[in-house]
Protein backbone atom coordinates (compact mmCIF):
# COMPACT_ATOMS: atom_id res chain seq x y z
CA UNK A 1 0.00 0.00 0.00
CA UNK A 2 2.76 2.52 1.00
CA UNK A 3 4.69 1.65 -2.24
CA UNK A 4 1.88 2.19 -4.88
CA UNK A 5 0.71 4.93 -2.82
CA UNK A 6 4.20 6.82 -3.19
CA UNK A 7 4.29 5.87 -6.78
CA UNK A 8 1.06 7.12 -7.42
CA UNK A 9 1.92 10.60 -6.04
CA UNK A 10 4.83 10.50 -8.07
CA UNK A 11 3.02 10.40 -11.28
CA UNK A 12 0.83 13.45 -10.48
CA UNK A 13 3.60 15.61 -10.91
CA UNK A 14 3.15 19.14 -9.58
CA UNK A 15 -0.06 18.20 -7.74
CA UNK A 16 2.08 16.61 -5.17
CA UNK A 17 5.60 17.66 -3.37
CA UNK A 18 7.39 14.31 -4.20
CA UNK A 19 7.60 15.09 -8.21
CA UNK A 20 8.90 18.71 -7.16
CA UNK A 21 11.11 17.47 -4.78
CA UNK A 22 13.21 14.47 -6.83
CA UNK A 23 12.85 17.02 -9.98
CA UNK A 24 15.09 19.05 -8.01
CA UNK A 25 17.27 16.35 -6.50
CA UNK A 26 17.22 13.65 -8.50
CA UNK A 27 18.78 13.59 -12.27
CA UNK A 28 16.99 11.44 -13.64
CA UNK A 29 13.48 13.31 -12.98
CA UNK A 30 15.56 16.03 -15.30
CA UNK A 31 15.34 14.57 -18.27
CA UNK A 32 11.87 13.07 -18.92
CA UNK A 33 8.72 14.74 -18.96
CA UNK A 34 6.43 12.18 -19.45
CA UNK A 35 6.70 10.01 -16.14
CA UNK A 36 3.94 7.46 -16.89
CA UNK A 37 6.02 6.37 -19.48
CA UNK A 38 8.65 5.02 -16.98
CA UNK A 39 6.04 3.92 -14.29
CA UNK A 40 6.91 0.30 -15.41
CA UNK A 41 9.87 0.25 -14.18
CA UNK A 42 8.43 0.61 -10.00
CA UNK A 43 5.30 -0.96 -11.07
CA UNK A 44 6.93 -3.77 -12.33
CA UNK A 45 8.26 -5.00 -8.97
CA UNK A 46 4.86 -4.97 -7.65
CA UNK A 47 4.03 -7.35 -10.60
CA UNK A 48 6.64 -9.58 -10.11
CA UNK A 49 5.52 -9.95 -6.54
CA UNK A 50 2.18 -10.64 -7.60
CA UNK A 51 2.83 -13.39 -9.48
CA UNK A 52 4.65 -14.96 -7.43
CA UNK A 53 2.30 -14.85 -4.74
CA UNK A 54 -0.15 -16.55 -7.64
CA UNK A 55 2.59 -19.12 -8.64
CA UNK A 56 3.10 -19.97 -4.79
CA UNK A 57 -1.02 -20.58 -5.00
CA UNK A 58 -0.35 -22.98 -7.98
CA UNK A 59 2.73 -24.95 -5.90
CA UNK A 60 0.07 -25.13 -2.72
CA UNK A 61 -2.33 -26.85 -5.04
CA UNK A 62 0.02 -28.91 -7.11
CA UNK A 63 -0.89 -31.91 -5.44
CA UNK A 64 -4.47 -31.89 -5.36
CA UNK A 65 -3.60 -30.71 -9.22
CA UNK A 66 -2.43 -34.59 -9.88
CA UNK A 67 -5.71 -36.10 -8.35
CA UNK A 68 -7.39 -34.13 -11.57
CA UNK A 69 -4.55 -34.85 -14.25
CA UNK A 70 -6.85 -35.39 -17.08
CA UNK A 71 -9.01 -32.12 -16.94
CA UNK A 72 -6.24 -29.78 -15.91
CA UNK A 73 -4.36 -30.81 -19.34
CA UNK A 74 -7.04 -30.04 -20.79
CA UNK A 75 -7.41 -26.70 -19.39
CA UNK A 76 -3.88 -26.08 -19.90
CA UNK A 77 -4.09 -26.97 -23.56
CA UNK A 78 -7.32 -24.34 -23.99
CA UNK A 79 -5.69 -21.53 -22.64
CA UNK A 80 -2.04 -21.98 -23.64
CA UNK A 81 -3.57 -22.77 -27.31
CA UNK A 82 -5.98 -20.17 -27.08
CA UNK A 83 -3.27 -17.68 -26.34
CA UNK A 84 -1.55 -18.94 -29.51
CA UNK A 85 -4.38 -18.72 -31.87
CA UNK A 86 -5.20 -14.93 -30.88
CA UNK A 87 -1.34 -14.28 -31.65
CA UNK A 88 -1.12 -15.66 -34.63
CA UNK A 89 -4.43 -14.82 -35.80
CA UNK A 90 -5.22 -11.21 -34.53
CA UNK A 91 -1.55 -9.62 -34.17
CA UNK A 92 0.66 -9.07 -36.82
CA UNK A 93 4.51 -8.72 -36.37
CA UNK A 94 4.61 -11.27 -33.23
CA UNK A 95 8.07 -12.48 -32.89
CA UNK A 96 8.72 -16.04 -32.71
CA UNK A 97 9.81 -16.49 -29.00
CA UNK A 98 6.30 -14.86 -27.87
CA UNK A 99 5.11 -18.33 -29.52
CA UNK A 100 7.91 -20.29 -28.04
CA UNK A 101 7.52 -18.61 -24.48
CA UNK A 102 3.70 -19.92 -24.33
CA UNK A 103 4.96 -23.04 -25.48
CA UNK A 104 7.42 -23.62 -22.66
CA UNK A 105 4.94 -22.67 -19.88
CA UNK A 106 2.54 -25.36 -21.35
CA UNK A 107 5.63 -27.96 -21.25
CA UNK A 108 6.33 -26.62 -17.42
CA UNK A 109 2.92 -26.86 -16.51
CA UNK A 110 2.29 -30.32 -17.65
CA UNK A 111 6.06 -31.79 -16.46
CA UNK A 112 4.80 -30.15 -13.21
CA UNK A 113 1.62 -32.13 -13.22
CA UNK A 114 2.86 -35.20 -14.75
CA UNK A 115 5.89 -36.07 -13.19
CA UNK A 116 8.05 -34.94 -9.60
CA UNK A 117 9.38 -31.63 -11.65
CA UNK A 118 7.91 -29.65 -9.08
CA UNK A 119 10.53 -30.96 -6.50
CA UNK A 120 13.16 -29.81 -8.64
CA UNK A 121 14.21 -25.95 -8.23
CA UNK A 122 17.78 -25.82 -9.99
CA UNK A 123 15.08 -27.37 -13.22
CA UNK A 124 12.69 -24.61 -12.36
CA UNK A 125 15.24 -21.88 -11.87
CA UNK A 126 16.43 -22.52 -15.25
CA UNK A 127 13.16 -23.12 -16.97
CA UNK A 128 12.28 -19.65 -15.46
CA UNK A 129 14.82 -17.76 -16.64
CA UNK A 130 14.85 -18.85 -20.14
CA UNK A 131 10.95 -17.78 -20.16
CA UNK A 132 12.33 -14.15 -18.81
CA UNK A 133 15.68 -13.61 -21.60
CA UNK A 134 14.97 -15.09 -24.80
CA UNK A 135 12.28 -12.24 -25.48
CA UNK A 136 14.15 -9.41 -24.78
CA UNK A 137 16.89 -11.17 -26.63
CA UNK A 138 15.29 -11.81 -29.85
CA UNK A 139 13.84 -8.02 -29.71
CA UNK A 140 17.60 -7.05 -29.52
CA UNK A 141 18.38 -8.88 -32.17
CA UNK A 142 16.01 -7.54 -34.56
CA UNK A 143 16.88 -4.06 -33.15
CA UNK A 144 20.54 -4.72 -34.34
CA UNK A 145 19.65 -5.84 -37.60
CA UNK A 146 17.29 -3.34 -38.29
CA UNK A 147 18.11 -0.13 -36.81
CA UNK A 148 18.54 3.17 -38.72
CA UNK A 149 21.79 4.72 -38.00
CA UNK A 150 22.14 8.20 -38.22
CA UNK A 151 25.59 10.82 -37.84
CA UNK A 152 23.12 13.60 -37.77
CA UNK A 153 22.51 15.98 -34.41
CA UNK A 154 21.26 13.77 -32.07
CA UNK A 155 18.61 15.79 -29.71
CA UNK A 156 19.18 14.11 -26.52
CA UNK A 157 22.76 15.12 -26.17
CA UNK A 158 22.06 18.67 -24.41
CA UNK A 159 21.08 18.99 -20.94
CA UNK A 160 17.44 20.00 -20.17
CA UNK A 161 17.50 21.64 -16.94
CA UNK A 162 17.73 24.72 -17.97
CA UNK A 163 15.58 26.68 -21.37
CA UNK A 164 17.36 26.49 -24.16
CA UNK A 165 17.00 29.11 -26.77
CA UNK A 166 18.84 27.02 -29.48
CA UNK A 167 18.72 23.32 -29.77
CA UNK A 168 21.92 23.62 -31.81
CA UNK A 169 23.69 26.75 -32.77
CA UNK A 170 25.51 25.18 -35.68
CA UNK A 171 22.75 25.07 -37.87
CA UNK A 172 23.26 26.15 -41.24
CA UNK A 173 20.27 27.71 -43.26
CA UNK A 174 18.89 25.44 -46.04
CA UNK A 175 17.15 25.71 -49.07
CA UNK A 176 13.85 23.97 -50.39
CA UNK A 177 15.84 22.71 -53.56
CA UNK A 178 18.09 21.04 -51.16
CA UNK A 179 16.14 18.89 -49.80
CA UNK A 180 14.88 17.46 -52.82
CA UNK A 181 18.03 15.08 -53.08
CA UNK A 182 17.71 14.22 -49.23
CA UNK A 183 15.85 10.71 -49.27
CA UNK A 184 17.66 8.23 -47.25
CA UNK A 185 17.56 10.37 -44.15
CA UNK A 186 13.70 11.07 -44.62
CA UNK A 187 12.76 7.45 -44.73
CA UNK A 188 14.75 7.45 -41.44
CA UNK A 189 12.21 10.16 -40.25
CA UNK A 190 9.42 8.23 -40.79
CA UNK A 191 10.09 5.40 -39.04
CA UNK A 192 10.47 7.01 -35.76
CA UNK A 193 7.13 6.91 -33.42
CA UNK A 194 6.13 10.74 -32.72
CA UNK A 195 4.18 11.69 -29.88
CA UNK A 196 1.75 14.00 -31.74
CA UNK A 197 -0.11 13.43 -35.08
CA UNK A 198 0.53 16.68 -35.73
CA UNK A 199 3.77 16.53 -35.63
CA UNK A 200 3.96 13.56 -37.81
CA UNK A 201 1.74 15.46 -40.22
CA UNK A 202 4.29 18.26 -39.67
CA UNK A 203 7.17 16.01 -41.12
CA UNK A 204 5.18 14.84 -43.93
CA UNK A 205 4.48 18.01 -45.24
CA UNK A 206 7.86 19.56 -45.24
CA UNK A 207 10.50 17.07 -44.58
CA UNK A 208 12.95 16.38 -42.15
CA UNK A 209 15.72 18.73 -42.80
CA UNK A 210 13.26 21.62 -43.10
CA UNK A 211 11.70 20.61 -40.00
CA UNK A 212 15.17 20.11 -38.21
CA UNK A 213 16.06 23.51 -39.23
CA UNK A 214 12.97 25.00 -38.42
CA UNK A 215 12.70 23.73 -34.95
CA UNK A 216 16.01 24.36 -33.52
CA UNK A 217 15.46 27.96 -31.89
CA UNK A 218 12.32 27.52 -29.50
CA UNK A 219 11.44 30.91 -29.91
CA UNK A 220 9.89 33.04 -32.50
CA UNK A 221 7.71 36.15 -32.66
CA UNK A 222 5.67 36.90 -36.00
CA UNK A 223 3.78 39.92 -37.02
CA UNK A 224 2.11 38.19 -39.52
CA UNK A 225 -1.02 35.34 -38.56
CA UNK A 226 -2.70 33.76 -41.09
CA UNK A 227 -5.53 31.40 -40.48
CA UNK A 228 -5.28 27.92 -42.35
CA UNK A 229 -7.72 24.95 -43.50
CA UNK A 230 -5.14 22.27 -42.79
CA UNK A 231 -6.86 20.06 -45.82
CA UNK A 232 -6.34 22.59 -47.83
CA UNK A 233 -3.05 24.22 -47.09
CA UNK A 234 -0.33 24.40 -49.66
CA UNK A 235 2.88 22.16 -48.18
CA UNK A 236 4.88 23.94 -50.77
CA UNK A 237 4.32 27.53 -49.36
CA UNK A 238 4.35 26.16 -45.58
CA UNK A 239 7.96 24.57 -46.83
CA UNK A 240 9.00 27.78 -47.89
CA UNK A 241 7.38 29.99 -45.09
CA UNK A 242 9.66 27.92 -42.70
CA UNK A 243 12.99 27.23 -44.83
CA UNK A 244 13.04 30.90 -45.70
CA UNK A 245 11.81 32.20 -42.36
CA UNK A 246 9.25 34.11 -43.69
CA UNK A 247 6.91 36.46 -41.22
CA UNK A 248 4.24 34.72 -41.37
CA UNK A 249 2.46 31.88 -38.70
CA UNK A 250 0.04 29.68 -39.91
CA UNK A 251 -2.94 29.22 -37.65
CA UNK A 252 -5.26 26.42 -37.58
CA UNK A 253 -8.80 27.99 -38.92
CA UNK A 254 -10.62 25.86 -35.92
CA UNK A 255 -8.87 28.05 -33.19
CA UNK A 256 -8.19 31.40 -34.39
CA UNK A 257 -10.23 33.83 -33.47
CA UNK A 258 -8.66 37.51 -33.91
CA UNK A 259 -9.36 38.68 -37.47
CA UNK A 260 -7.57 41.93 -37.31
CA UNK A 261 -5.39 44.23 -40.02
CA UNK A 262 -1.86 43.03 -40.56
CA UNK A 263 0.20 46.23 -40.63
CA UNK A 264 3.46 46.43 -42.69
CA UNK A 265 6.18 44.49 -41.11
CA UNK A 266 9.70 42.89 -42.30
CA UNK A 267 9.91 40.41 -44.12
CA UNK A 268 12.01 37.65 -42.26
CA UNK A 269 10.77 36.59 -38.47
CA UNK A 270 12.47 37.23 -35.21
CA UNK A 271 13.97 34.24 -33.62
CA UNK A 272 15.37 34.99 -29.96
CA UNK A 273 19.01 33.62 -29.36
CA UNK A 274 18.86 34.60 -25.77
CA UNK A 275 16.91 36.88 -23.19
CA UNK A 276 16.69 40.47 -23.96
CA UNK A 277 15.17 43.42 -22.46
CA UNK A 278 11.80 42.44 -24.49
CA UNK A 279 11.89 38.55 -23.36
CA UNK A 280 13.51 37.02 -20.12
CA UNK A 281 13.07 33.12 -19.51
CA UNK A 282 11.19 33.51 -15.10
CA UNK A 283 10.91 29.47 -15.34
CA UNK A 284 11.29 26.51 -16.42
CA UNK A 285 10.76 22.88 -15.85
CA UNK A 286 9.20 19.54 -17.32
CA UNK A 287 5.73 20.74 -17.41
CA UNK A 288 6.19 24.39 -18.04
CA UNK A 289 7.82 27.72 -19.35
CA UNK A 290 7.02 31.62 -17.70
CA UNK A 291 8.38 34.51 -19.66
CA UNK A 292 8.29 38.22 -19.37
CA UNK A 293 7.93 40.05 -22.59
CA UNK A 294 7.83 43.56 -23.32
CA UNK A 295 7.14 43.89 -27.37
CA UNK A 296 6.86 47.45 -28.44
CA UNK A 297 3.84 46.40 -30.59
CA UNK A 298 1.49 43.22 -30.88
CA UNK A 299 3.75 39.94 -31.73
CA UNK A 300 2.47 36.56 -31.36
CA UNK A 301 4.82 34.22 -29.91
CA UNK A 302 5.95 30.74 -30.94
CA UNK A 303 6.93 28.43 -28.27
CA UNK A 304 8.05 25.26 -30.98
CA UNK A 305 7.22 22.46 -28.30
CA UNK A 306 4.81 20.05 -29.20
CA UNK A 307 1.04 21.07 -29.10
CA UNK A 308 -0.98 18.42 -27.18
CA UNK A 309 -4.17 18.66 -25.12
CA UNK A 310 -4.15 19.04 -21.75
CA UNK A 311 -1.58 22.57 -22.12
CA UNK A 312 -2.92 25.54 -20.74
CA UNK A 313 -2.14 29.33 -21.85
CA UNK A 314 -2.03 31.88 -19.36
CA UNK A 315 -1.64 35.48 -19.93
CA UNK A 316 -1.11 38.00 -16.35
CA UNK A 317 -2.78 35.12 -14.87
CA UNK A 318 -5.67 34.85 -16.68
CA UNK A 319 -5.91 31.77 -19.15
CA UNK A 320 -6.46 32.72 -22.42
CA UNK A 321 -6.50 30.29 -25.83
CA UNK A 322 -3.49 28.42 -27.11
CA UNK A 323 -3.50 28.35 -30.37
CA UNK A 324 -1.70 25.55 -32.59
CA UNK A 325 0.81 27.14 -34.67
CA UNK A 326 2.73 26.15 -38.07
CA UNK A 327 0.57 22.74 -37.67
CA UNK A 328 2.39 20.98 -34.61
CA UNK A 329 3.45 24.05 -31.79
CA UNK A 330 2.41 26.07 -29.33
CA UNK A 331 1.44 29.74 -30.33
CA UNK A 332 -0.17 32.57 -28.43
CA UNK A 333 -0.74 36.65 -29.02
CA UNK A 334 0.96 38.90 -26.41
CA UNK A 335 0.35 43.13 -26.08
CA UNK A 336 2.64 45.30 -26.47
CA UNK A 337 4.14 46.49 -22.89
CA UNK A 338 4.81 44.15 -19.73
CA UNK A 339 3.37 40.66 -19.51
CA UNK A 340 3.74 37.75 -18.05
CA UNK A 341 3.11 34.86 -20.60
CA UNK A 342 2.76 31.23 -19.02
CA UNK A 343 2.25 27.63 -20.57
CA UNK A 344 1.79 24.79 -18.35
CA UNK A 345 0.48 21.29 -18.90
CA UNK A 346 -2.34 20.05 -16.24
CA UNK A 347 -5.18 21.71 -14.61
CA UNK A 348 -5.54 21.22 -10.98
CA UNK A 349 -9.44 20.37 -11.51
CA UNK A 350 -7.93 17.00 -13.54
CA UNK A 351 -6.54 15.71 -10.39
CA UNK A 352 -9.52 15.67 -8.10
CA UNK A 353 -10.77 12.87 -9.29
CA UNK A 354 -7.49 10.28 -8.66
CA UNK A 355 -6.93 12.46 -5.63
CA UNK A 356 -10.41 11.35 -4.57
CA UNK A 357 -9.45 7.34 -5.65
CA UNK A 358 -6.26 8.00 -3.10
CA UNK A 359 -8.55 8.92 -0.56
CA UNK A 360 -10.96 6.03 -1.01
CA UNK A 361 -7.85 3.78 -1.27
CA UNK A 362 -6.15 5.05 1.97
CA UNK A 363 -9.82 5.20 3.75
CA UNK A 364 -10.84 2.04 2.67
CA UNK A 365 -7.40 0.17 3.60
CA UNK A 366 -7.26 1.58 7.15
CA UNK A 367 -10.62 0.41 7.70
CA UNK A 368 -9.96 -2.82 6.40
CA UNK A 369 -6.54 -2.83 9.01
CA UNK A 370 -8.91 -1.99 11.83
CA UNK A 371 -11.48 -4.25 11.73
CA UNK A 372 -8.49 -6.62 11.02
CA UNK A 373 -6.77 -5.46 14.98
CA UNK A 374 -10.59 -5.64 16.42
CA UNK A 375 -11.16 -9.16 15.46
CA UNK A 376 -7.76 -10.11 16.15
CA UNK A 377 -8.14 -8.30 19.67
CA UNK A 378 -11.52 -10.19 20.07
CA UNK A 379 -10.74 -13.97 18.82
CA UNK A 380 -7.19 -14.13 18.36
CA UNK A 381 -3.66 -13.01 18.14
CA UNK A 382 -2.37 -10.20 16.41
CA UNK A 383 0.32 -12.36 14.75
CA UNK A 384 -2.72 -13.39 12.32
CA UNK A 385 -2.85 -10.18 10.85
CA UNK A 386 -1.14 -10.08 7.56
CA UNK A 387 -0.33 -6.28 6.09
Amino acid sequence: MLWMTFVYLTSIYEASFLYRFFYQHVFFFKYIRNFQFFLWWVVLPVYILLCGEHLRLVWQEMPSWKRKKGMITAVLTFLHGGAIFFLARFQEGVIVTSFVTIIFSYLFFLLCIWSRLADQKGAIFVIFLLLVIIQPLEANIYLARNASRSDSFFYYRGMFTNFRFLIDEHVSPILVEETASISERQSFRKKIYYSTKWYYDLLERVGGPILDYYRHPKLYVYDNVVEVDETKLDSEQLKQALAQNENMAFVSSDQMKWQGIIPEVDSKVSFLKGESPQLQIEHFDANSLVLRTDFPVRKFLVYNDSFYPGWQAYRNGRRVELSRANIAFKGIWVPPGKNEVKFHYGTAQKMVFPVSLLILFWGTGVYLLCLAYEHAFRYGSRDDIIV
